[in-house]
């Protein structure tokens, strides 16, 4: 599997447990019993490397060496998934009945654990057969998903044949809180969930769902690449390195103007700092600033 993925045909446009459930101004109330929690269900994916290698592997050009699922038998309807890829976040799914499955997600590292983003991969679909997905561990107590908002989608057979890309999808949408207290936080919080519902089109596809459409680092050094290349948008840009993250990729910095006259035209220039993607879920500040 490659360390990171290129998906083709971005859409133009983008407008296209718990056993009892806390109330709460913002999200749904009325929400399925969580069966996780309770220890039911059987895991079928668990993501949980050792600490000392989450920035070693993160790093620019690194080929991970996956270790391979478990097989499953040829007459199995349960859902392979995998989030080792770039920009993945999912660290384990259980699954909690035929067709239903509940999700947890891996907390950014250097904050309280806080979880908002997915982006994961499933295969052995089946055509027709509805599926329930449940995140069990999401840290916001509002979000754009009781508005209305939908997960986005890639199905490989749509690309392949209809050349259709990531699109929202997505029905029986809710985002609720739940019992579950969330652990190591000075006041009392609780962990809050999104469930959604989805119907695959094709047998034995390759899917992936994710919180937006993903942008990678890989995405980011092949576009500032492209300008580089490029003698008319070089001429006005300037690429440097700010500074390297914790796995020791480089940060960039672009300085966008025309050339200087003199060094006192240089110094009186006004400047203005535009900055993206300061949280690790924030891929639609990524594609703003790309433009």
């Amino acid at each position: 599997m490659p360390c990171h993925l290129h998906h083709g045909h971005m859409p133009s446009s983008w407008s296209h447990a718990l056993s009892h459930v806390l109330p709460s101004d913002n999200c749904s109330t009325v929400t399925p019993r969580l069966l996780s929690v309770e220890g039911e269900g059987e895991v079928v994916y668990l993501n949980q490397p050792l600490h000392a290698k989450c920035f070693t592997n993160a790093r620019s050009g690194q080929s991970l060496k996956l270790t391979p699922q478990p097989p499953i038998g040829p007459d199995s309807t349960t859902l392979v998934f995998e989030s080792r890829f770039e920009s993945g976040n999912l660290e384990k799914a259980v699954k909690v009945g035929p067709w239903d499955y509940e999700l947890v997600l891996r907390g950014d590292l250097y904050t309280q654990k806080h979880t908002q983003w997915y982006f994961f991969r499933v295969q052995n679909t089946r055509a027709g057969q509805t599926y329930h997905f449940t995140i069990i561990n999401l840290y916001k107590d509002s979000s754009l998903y009781s508005k209305g908002m939908q997960p986005v989608f890639y199905s490989e057979a749509d690309a392949k044949s209809q050349k259709i890309g990531w699109r929202r999808t997505g029905h029986a949408i809710q985002y609720f809180k739940s019992s579950t207290r969330r652990p190591n936080v000075k006041r009392e919080t609780f962990f809050y969930c999104l469930t959604w519902s989805h119907t695959f089109q094709h047998h034995q596809d390759t899917c992936y769902f994710a919180h937006c459409y993903p942008y990678t680092y890989s995405d980011l050094l092949d576009d500032l690449g492209s300008i580089q290349v490029d003698p008319v948008r070089a001429s006005c840009c300037k690429q440097r390195t700010l500074c390297r993250t914790l796995a020791g990729n480089p940060v960039p910095i672009l300085t966008i103007t025309s050339p200087a006259q003199s060094h006192d035209d240089h110094k009186c220039k006004r400047a203005v700092v535009v900055s993206a993607r300061v949280h690790p879920g924030e891929t639609n500040s990524s594609w703003m600033m790309k433009g």
